[in-house]
């Protein structure tokens, strides 16, 4: 297996062991690796119809800024972060 195809049969058998699940709690650079390997998690779960939320993302972390435009072009519904304010001024700048 390629590793976005064992990432779809992970997606996929933790979807089917929660039922009712509605949104998956994801760390950040899990879901940037994983867009790297050419596999995404906003994309495979909304076709099961659960939302994705990536951890955390700070504003000052530099890697959770440098993930987070990626993120959020990827389809990633929502974003667990300490610094809420900052990071909606800088992912939607004026």
């Amino acid at each position: 297996w390629s590793t976005a195809e064992y990432l779809a049969e992970r997606c996929n058998n933790l979807v089917d062991s929660v039922p009712g699940i509605s949104t998956f709690y994801i760390d950040h650079k899990l879901i940037a690796q994983s867009l790297a390997d050419g596999f995404n998690w906003a994309e495979a779960l909304h076709t099961r119809g659960v939302k994705l939320d990536a951890w955390t993302l700070d504003v000052g972390n530099p890697v959770a800024e440098a993930n987070a435009r990626r993120l959020l072009e990827a389809g990633v519904d929502q974003f667990t972060t300490n610094t809420p304010i900052a990071l909606t001024t800088w992912l939607l700048p004026d």
